[in-house]
């Protein structure tokens, strides 16, 4: 029978609407299905517990437990939780906790992790600041005092990688060298045989395993200072998520499963290796999954051997039988730690102090003077301990306290910079571990300013937030911080020492366009910064104006103004301009054309393309105009607030404009999408002469509805212009046109005012774009469009799902109300919404039935509870 959850007496049930199978091609483009989560308890003896959704789904998924019984697949009970004392003190490498998720606190380092489920692990040291803000790391490997850790660099969308090996000091975490590596050679896990010191790894990209493809390679390492030599010894078609080594050299991995399929791809299990060949013979499954990386060490003095593994939901500590797979739970991870490279330091002679604790150095302000201070824990036999303070590896204070004791170290730096702080316990010839901190003393560097420059009425106003942090870490006054602002045209100083944050300049109108920037530098304690301004167009450019984006040059005639100064703005990708989202904010971002000179009553042609890439990430965008290119002189609007659509082909837009004095004239593209969209692209902007007063208004009263029940058509109604450009009564008939891309749907002579209506019929679902404009023998109006999804949407998830037993037979009834509404709010049909449900297993959807037309469907979950058995334990 399939299982519906590996290894616990649960199962989980996905219930998913899918449109009718009569209109299957919807589904095939992936528009028709919609998963619910569903939150819900019910009678009996079982109980609906909530699952968390996958990024971006609308899953509903339903976590069936029996408090009690059998089933008949099997089953394994978390034995109780060892008793600290129980657990060696195991260090690791902490890649990811709860507290971390959803906020900048990361922090990965090597940890004392906790001894029991609860409590957090405590930081030995920190190696955050040497990891990119866009990578990962994938193993570590203590040797001789150091640690290779292997990082890798993805793009936004995980397609292109840069790998490398990052070089710690193994005591005190300090970065000793980046060297570059390629996937071939990137080490995604390796383990040193006890034996004889011989390192075995595996390398290759992580990435590729989810395409079927072998990319890895198992070998030995040879590691001469900085340089890590790969010899391989066979292709591997598995990416092993712990390597490791017993006590009689045996080498050991936990695999996932290979099938030829992903379902069971983190199904894990233990195989032993043959060293020399690469070659493995399976030991058992493991009955816990093994999601994701994790850790394992063996105690070198005791032989057990534990491992930290991490699940979808819970993270645990359990104790591995290397020699059959057994595997006993010892706890859960309350704090949810995830953890690789562990260690069980060897256990220290009799007597020997351990680390100083709680140690932090004190430097008020700029002052050279402060405080180094730490706690000495109690010492096995003694009463008193000797500490030695070293400052950049040189002793600076060495003297013999009671143990336990809090102590204060005086401490004169002789320059300010950055200081590396260590404080070790001696005992006699015994030598406690390193406890280390570091901190920039003295005066820091100032960051630099973030400058933006605005021109209106003849006056250039150069603007930037107040510097208030360093670049080193180090200590700033920001009340002492100066700016000194250069114009970069001509070299001329605007500023020569100001604690203002803005200053003005004139800069007269030009012949020509003139671009204008600046740059600003904080000086602060003889250190500075510079930072430098946006580009200013000031002059004129010549109607027309096209802007294609095709070169630098093209780009340098833009304004970009990142008004909520959040470093995510418009940027230039050589053939088109990009807004890239922000995780944190809502977009807030213009990007301004260069002025043109319009004049009153003539009428001028605004074209440009715009577009976002995908309908799950809407991107929006208004366009305004103005007089300069200062974001309060935006007055006028040219597009309002709009949802733009996701192809080139239906993001363009076509306005004509007549304005009613003779100025300058600036398009602003504001782009304000909300947070964590994806990209919108803008491309082909055009300023140029439109057509003459006495063509045709714009036709008005659009209405495009597609067929309610999914049918491929559509029917559209639009009345004619009565008015010309000029807003002056239209003397004769008009030409009305509706067109669907090229090809026109409609054409025909009307009265101005009249309404036109056709049903287009389609072959294929999807967006489609209309446009409408007339014609009379002075030329033709602006186009209007509409767009419209034709066909099937993807049908809303079921909500309000509810699960009940028949007593303990194990037999369960799922009920929903029916679907009417697809994801955007508008009706469909229920009759032709199905249902797919599914069973959860270790994450993956697994289908029990396709294309439910009622609301609710029974089936067999687990086996009865029979009277006879429930007196019997249940087996691990």
């Amino acid at each position: 029978m399939k299982r519906l959850m590996l290894y616990i007496l649960a199962a989980a049930l996905a219930l998913v609407a899918v449109a009718s199978s009569d209109i299957k091609e919807a589904k095939a483009i992936g528009r028709t299905q919609s998963q619910a989560v569903a939150t819900v308890r019910v009678p009996g003896t079982y109980q609906l517990v909530k699952k968390g959704p996958a990024c971006r789904t609308q899953s509903r998924n339903m976590l069936l437990r029996r408090e009690f019984g059998y089933s008949d697949f099997t089953a394994m009970r978390p034995t109780p939780a060892r008793l600290a004392e129980e657990v060696p003190e195991i260090e690791g490498f902490v890649m990811s906790l709860d507290s971390w998720m959803g906020t900048s606190d990361r922090n990965i380092g090597l940890y004392k992790l906790p001894r029991t489920g609860t409590g957090n692990p405590n930081l030995i040291y920190s190696v955050e600041e040497h990891i990119p803000a866009d990578g990962d790391i994938y193993t570590y490997l203590e040797y001789d005092g150091k640690i290779y850790a292997s990082c890798v660099v993805s793009d936004l969308w995980g397609y292109e990688q840069t790998y490398s090996m990052l070089i710690f000091d193994a005591a005190t975490g300090e970065l000793l060298s980046t060297e570059p590596a390629t996937y071939n050679e990137y080490m995604i896990n390796a383990a040193i045989d006890p034996e004889t010191g011989t390192i075995y790894a595996v390398t290759g990209c992580p990435f590729y395993d989810y395409y079927g493809e072998t990319h890895y390679k198992y070998g030995t390492i040879t590691i001469d200072g900085n340089t890590v030599e790969f010899h391989p010894i066979k292709s591997f078609d598995y990416y092993p998520k712990v390597m490791i080594f017993d006590n009689a050299g045996d080498l050991y991995m936990f695999l996932p499963a290979k099938d030829g399929t992903s379902s069971n791809e983190n199904a894990a299990m233990i195989v032993k290796l043959t060293k020399d060949t690469g070659d493995f013979s399976q030991v058992g499954a493991l009955p816990v999954q093994a999601e994701y990386r994790s850790g394992a060490v063996v105690d070198r003095t005791t032989g057990r051997c534990f491992w930290n593994a991490s699940g979808m939901y819970t993270t645990s500590l359990y104790e591995v039988d290397l020699a059959n797979a057994t595997c006993s739970k010892l706890f859960d991870y309350s704090c949810g730690l995830s953890a690789v490279g562990l260690k069980i330091a060897a256990p220290p002679a009799s007597g020997t102090p351990g680390r100083v604790e709680n140690l932090t150095v004190s430097f008020p302000e700029a002052s050279l003077s402060g405080v180094i201070s730490f706690d000495i824990p109690a010492v096995e036999g003694a009463s008193t301990v000797e500490y030695v303070v070293k400052v950049d590896e040189v002793e600076v204070a060495r003297k013999r306290c009671d143990a336990p004791s809090h102590v204060d170290v005086d401490y004169t730096a002789a320059a300010p910079g950055q200081h590396m702080f260590a404080v070790n316990l001696v005992n006699g010839e015994l030598v406690g571990p390193t406890a280390n901190t570091s901190m920039f003393i003295g005066h820091g560097t100032p960051n630099a300013p973030i400058v933006s420059a605005v021109w209106a009425d003849g006056v250039m106003t150069v603007s930037w937030e107040p510097v208030t942090t360093t670049a080193d870490g180090g200590y700033i006054d920001p009340t002492s911080v100066t700016y000194k602002v250069v114009c970069d045209n001509d070299h001329s100083v605007i500023a020569e020492s100001t604690s203002k944050t803005s200053v003005t300049t004139k800069v007269a109108m030009p012949e020509n366009l003139i671009r204008y920037s600046y740059t600003v530098t904080a000086i602060y304690a003889g250190k500075s910064a510079s930072g430098k301004s946006n580009m200013v167009s000031v002059g004129y450019v010549p109607i027309p104006y096209n802007n294609g984006f095709d070169t630098q040059d093209d780009w340098d005639q833009i304004t970009v103004i990142d008004a909520n100064k959040d470093a995510k703005t418009w940027t230039f990708e050589n053939g088109y301009s990009r807004y890239t989202y922000s995780s944190e904010n809502d977009a807030d971002d213009w990007l301004m054309t260069p002025p043109v000179c319009v004049e009153a009553g003539k009428a001028y042609k605004i074209s440009f393309t715009a577009h976002g890439s995908s309908n799950s990430y809407p991107e929006r965008l208004e366009v305004k105009y103005g007089s300069s290119t200062a974001i309060s002189a935006m007055t006028g609007t040219i597009l309002e607030p709009t949802i733009l659509p996701t192809t080139r082909e239906n993001g363009k837009y076509e306005i004509v404009y007549i304005p009613k004095a003779t100025s300058p004239f600036v398009l602003g593209f504001h782009a304000i999408s909300d947070k964590d969209m994806m990209k919108l692209m803008l491309d082909d902007i055009s300023i140029e002469y439109g057509p003459s007063l006495s063509s045709p208004g714009v036709p008005t009263d659009i209405v495009v509805t597609p067929d309610p029940d999914g049918e491929l058509k559509v029917n559209i109604s639009v009345k004619a212009p009565v008015t010309d450009l000029a807003d002056a009564p239209l003397s004769g008939n008009v030409d009305l046109y509706i067109t669907r891309g090229t090809t026109v749907i409609k054409q025909q002579n009307v009265t101005p005012g009249a309404t036109v209506t056709v049903e287009d019929v389609l072959t294929e679902q999807g967006e489609v774009t209309y446009s409408f404009y007339a014609t009379n023998a002075a030329g033709a109006s602006s186009t209007e469009t509409a767009t419209v999804f034709v066909g099937v949407k993807k049908p809303m998830a079921p909500t309000d799902i509810t699960m009940t037993e028949q007593g303990n037979s194990g037999y369960v009834t799922i009920s929903w109300p029916a679907v009417d509404t697809d994801i955007d709010g508008g009706t469909i049909n229920s009759s032709k919404v199905r249902y797919n449900i599914y069973s959860i297993n270790a994450g993956r959807p697994e289908i029990i039935q396709e294309g439910v037309t009622a609301t609710s469907y029974s089936l067999q979950a687990l086996m009865p509870i029979h009277k006879t058995l429930r007196s019997m334990p249940c087996r691990q």
